[in-house]
């Protein structure tokens, strides 16, 4: 009974998603640049058309300026094996330069089905995995058990929304980073949870958000559960080996052109924050004004020692004390302190720190930050005018999540302050669509919900780290 409820939830998370796909795109007839679904195109495109050595290069048939790739090389790798599967559906998808900015049908909804098959080969195991893990392992659960647990994460709005309404493909580094997690806090094994880790960081960059807390972790047991100092040591040399190993087989076909690889990855020049985003250095912006103060190395200077402050004590603390339920809490933690603080943040950045919230389903703080994040993606969807899908979602889970999650038992600060929270962005909702920004302030209402979304993200990590420096001092193997 509860696998066939496992599936049915799983079921009607993917037609979900595949009707959020009905509606518009990123960029849709939006010349000459068009959104992420041309740049998603486009890699496929690229690497199907051009030769290896050619990918991360300004070459005659691959102008950098016009979505030169700048993902890691598994993203590459994956795009490459959907542009030969395109080009055996039809050539002209994937016509080299002559198919920039093309929208057909056909190509849309090939472009659409690629992201549900990511979906189900990557998403939906890791997901329906760590419900097994966190039930079993770590008694997380909820009114429908199991199956409450994968509707908890697939039924969120935000990674829907950002990836089948604006066009990502988020679930492949999150899926792959989320593998990663279950295997560590269940006995899946620390070696072949690096090798997922890794393949995540080799898909997207922004999983380093979750870096420093795995790295702990593992530093953490390694001396913890080990005999003696000589045999921890060992453990860290062979875990080290299989992370290296790994590193080197993704970036093998670039080992003469890493620099440049890099230089891709790592763009320093794009500045300190993009758009308006739920990060310090983007809602402190209109006051301090730091980006005109100060060059951008000294910038990216105060990004680094800020995000590295606010993460440090709880991956110190996780060290000394590495229980399962720590190194959830020190994950959230530190992807909080990078989505917040760090260099060249995006809106759609936020599907990171709210991954192990997730995963915890701390009641209230799982609700609270599902409203706050999909919250701060409005003006995301605004653009890529996604607002009824939007609307939907936000409405939908607002009133879903408190059911899955016995909000009968929460207490009554906590269900007021939820109450609050659906109140007060349906105000500012409203206000949006009656009321024009004045003239003077164009980008209020952006600022308004990135400020919005900053104080959530505060709330979390607060609490995150109250949870943290109360669980118990137990080492778990």
């Amino acid at each position: 009974m509860g696998g066939l409820l496992v599936a049915a939830v799983v079921c009607v998370a993917l037609a979900l998603r595949m009707l959020t796909a009905l509606g518009p795109h990123s960029g849709s007839n939006k010349p000459p640049m068009y959104g992420d679904f041309e740049a998603q195109r486009h890699w496929m495109e690229i690497t199907t058309g051009t030769p290896i050595s050619e990918w991360y290069h300004e070459t005659p048939m691959n102008n950098l300026s016009y979505w030169g790739l700048d993902y890691p090389p598994l993203t590459a790798y994956h795009s490459y094996a959907c542009g030969m599967v395109a080009n055996m559906i039809d050539p002209s998808w994937m016509a080299l330069n002559a198919s920039r900015g093309i929208e057909t049908p056909g190509v849309k909804l090939f472009m659409r089905y690629t992201v549900l098959v990511a979906d189900v080969l990557i998403l939906v195991p890791a997901v329906v995995l760590w419900a097994n893990v966190a039930t079993r392992t770590l008694k997380i659960s909820n009114v429908l058990g199991t199956a409450g647990v994968v509707a908890v994460v697939m039924l969120n709005p935000t990674l829907t929304l950002v990836d089948h309404g604006h066009f990502q493909y988020n679930n492949m580094s999150l899926g792959l980073a989320l593998l990663s997690f279950a295997l560590l806090v269940g006995r899946g094994g620390d070696l072949l949870a690096s090798v997922f880790f890794v393949l995540s960081l080799c898909y997207k960059q922004m999983s380093l958000y979750f870096a420093p807390a795995i790295f702990f972790y593992l530093l953490g047991k390694s001396f913890a559960n080990a005999p003696n100092t000589l045999a921890a040591i060992q453990r860290v040399i062979i875990i080290g080996f299989v992370v290296i190993a790994t590193f080197a087989l993704c970036f093998f076909p670039f080992y003469n052109q890493l620099p440049q690889v890099l230089h891709r990855i790592f763009p320093i020049a794009r500045g300190l924050f993009e758009d308006k985003v739920a990060s310090f250095w983007c809602v402190s912006d209109p006051f301090l004004k730091l980006r005109f103060k100060y060059p951008l190395e000294q910038l990216l200077q105060m990004s680094f020692g800020t995000t590295l402050a606010a993460l440090l004590p709880a991956c110190l603390y996780m060290m000394r004390h590495p229980t399962k339920k720590a190194f959830l809490y020190t994950l959230l933690i530190s992807a909080l302190s990078f989505f917040a603080f760090s260099f060249q943040v995006h809106e759609k950045s936020i599907l990171l720190p709210l991954l192990p919230v997730l995963m915890i389903q701390d009641p209230f703080p799982t609700a609270f930050f599902s409203l706050i994040a999909s919250f701060s993606i409005f003006p995301l969807m605004q653009k890529d005018e996604l607002e009824l899908q939007y609307y939907v979602w936000m409405a939908a889970s607002a009133l879903l999540f408190p059911k899955l999650l016995s909000f009968n038992r929460w207490s009554l600060v906590e269900q007021m302050l939820y109450v609050l929270t659906v109140c007060g962005i349906a105000a500012i909702h409203i206000a949006i669509i009656t009321i024009p920004p004045p003239t003077h302030l164009p980008h209020l209402y952006e600022l308004g919900i990135a400020a919005t979304g900053f104080l959530g993200v505060i709330i979390i990590f607060l609490h995150a780290h109250y949870k943290l420096w109360n669980s118990a001092p137990q080492v778990t193997p």
